[in-house]
């Protein structure tokens, strides 16, 4: 499968990894690289402000979990709405799976 990134060394990394699993392990690291990416455009379009946006995104914030990422991407038109309702379904597996060398 082709895959579109940024061309970052973490990127190939990732899609490397991706293809070298098994279907469901694939499938949590491909959600966890989704969540990334999808925190990553809702903080290009927020005041750079490390301290609040931290609170926001980390632990207990209320941006912590897939779920409300993808509902603030869908209300800052960043997905469609077609889009943010199928990304629930990679909620469980991404939420599930911390992998630290995607962030």
């Amino acid at each position: 499968m082709p895959w579109t990134t940024r061309g970052t060394k973490e990127d190939k990394e990732t899609t490397e990894e991706i293809e070298r699993q098994e279907d469901r392990a694939a499938a949590i690291i491909a959600a966890a690289y989704f969540e990334n990416r999808l925190m990553l455009a809702i903080q290009e379009r927020l005041e750079d402000d490390a301290k609040v946006i931290n609170s926001f995104f980390q632990n207990m914030g209320p941006l912590a979990s897939f779920s409300a990422k993808i509902d603030l991407a869908y209300l800052m038109r960043i997905l469609q709405r077609t889009y943010a309702r199928n990304c629930t379904r990679f909620e469980g597996s991404a939420t599930n799976s911390h992998t630290t060398w995607l962030r």
